[in-house]
């Protein structure tokens, strides 16, 4: 029993010695502390990644960035100062522009300087002679000739406007001139009627679109004749009446629609001006 008490103490004692051994070993070596493997998933693939190759890239090109639109702003008038538009030929507004107007169906007599051939002003207006007896399907033809019309300014442009009326077999047609001195006079110009505003869908119409009264309406606009930079003081207008049957057209009232788009730049045109070029109608 004393033997095996021994052995124990020694056993024990050894232990001790040991432990005592291992504390001061790791007191002395912290760092040597076994660390724990972390634990792996093994549900996960670990894979080791290639190293990752580095290429050089090309130089790009730079890219031109557009410049911003710049927009210009007027100034703002000031408070109490009226800003006058600008004037430009190519606005219709600008421009000064006024009608010559006479109605053949409200006068009694002609003005002066007008001469009527083969022709007589009736209630209706102007119209041909009644035929001789047994000339009624005779053709006949007569001639209204206009003073001539100064107008109110130096102008380049003229349109004539007509009210008609022309059974069968009968027509009228038109001419007029143009002179810077009543005096020096162009050859006369036939007018070429616009016949689509004559009639059908874009014919002048009663009213324009601010709703008044449309003057040229159930007038035959002719076409504008423009001389440039040339102004004309002054116009003539010739008209013929022809008929083939004892019916005889009638011309009831004349228009003269003339303006300046020079806006005063123009110049009176030299004398012997040369026939002016037809273009589209507009008042």
């Amino acid at each position: 029993m004393e033997k095996n008490k021994k052995y124990n103490t020694f056993i024990f004692i050894g232990v001790f010695v040991v432990i005592i051994m291992a504390i001061i070993m790791l007191a002395r070596n912290p760092e040597q502390t076994p660390r724990t493997a972390p634990v792996r998933n093994p549900q996960i693939a670990q894979t080791t990644p290639e190293p990752t190759k580095l290429v050089a890239e090309a130089p790009q090109e730079p890219v031109a960035t557009p410049a911003p639109e710049i927009t210009k702003i007027p100034p703002k008038p000031k408070p109490g100062v009226k800003v006058t538009p600008e004037k430009t030929p190519f606005n219709p507004e600008d421009q000064p522009r006024e009608h010559f107007v006479i109605d053949l169906t409200k006068i009694s007599s002609l003005p002066d300087g007008y001469t009527l051939e083969n022709l007589q002003l009736t209630d209706k207006g102007i119209q041909l002679l009644p035929p001789k007896p047994g000339e009624e399907n005779n053709p006949r033809f007569g001639v209204l000739e206009s003073a001539p019309e100064e107008m109110n300014f130096p102008a380049n442009a003229i349109s004539p406007f007509w009210r008609e009326d022309l059974p069968n077999d009968t027509s009228i047609f038109v001419e007029v001139c143009v002179s810077p001195d009543a005096e020096n006079w162009t050859v006369w110009n036939t007018v070429i009627p616009d016949t689509d505003r004559a009639s059908g869908d874009e014919a002048i119409g009663q009213y324009k679109q601010d709703g008044t009264e449309n003057l040229y309406y159930q007038y035959t606009p002719g076409g504008v004749f423009f001389w440039g930079m040339k102004q004309h003081n002054y116009f003539k207008f010739r008209v013929n009446l022809y008929s083939e049957t004892a019916d005889s057209p009638t011309l009831s009232g004349f228009r003269v629609y003339y303006q300046d788009s020079t806006l005063g730049e123009g110049h009176i045109a030299e004398i012997n001006v040369p026939e002016g070029e037809q273009t589209a109608p507009t008042p």
